[in-house]
């Protein structure tokens, strides 16, 4: 259950709007070997207390037989919530958060890819989309 900081987008580079609702995309390839089963990825760090209100992941291959993955959100290194459903094992997956419903979120929060059912033994590209919102009606 190890932290893998190395593919965490700067915070100066994490796009913050003042007031207004706005996604947040990054996409990083995950390498095929390093990342374990359970390891969560940090991807990027929110910037601004607010509301995240939707969740989105996916896989360009299979990670690997067996080896899934979900957005969650952590908080000092500790798992806050999962955001989405697993991505399926064996092949190009996508989960969202259809069941999800706003969350409340402060700075220096981290969305992060969690790697389930087997270690990484295949690259691919994960691509995680997230709404925010700040500001306003928060």
């Amino acid at each position: 259950m190890a932290r893998i900081a190395t593919l965490l987008l700067a915070s100066t580079l994490t796009p913050v709007l003042d007031i207004g609702v706005y996604n947040v995309q990054r996409e990083v390839v995950f390498p095929a070997t390093v990342i374990a089963n359970t390891d969560h990825v940090p991807l990027f760090t929110i910037q601004r207390d607010g509301r995240l209100t939707a969740a989105d992941i996916n896989t360009s291959a299979t990670l690997g037989a067996g080896a899934t993955v979900q957005l969650a959100l952590y908080r000092n290194n500790v798992l806050v919530r999962n955001l989405t459903a697993a991505t399926a094992a064996g092949a190009a997956g996508y989960g969202n958060s259809n069941a999800l419903g706003p969350i409340n979120v402060l700075a220096g929060d981290e969305i992060c890819a969690v790697v389930g059912g087997a270690n990484v033994t295949a690259s691919a590209t994960i691509t995680a989309d997230v709404r925010l919102q700040h500001g306003g009606r928060c």
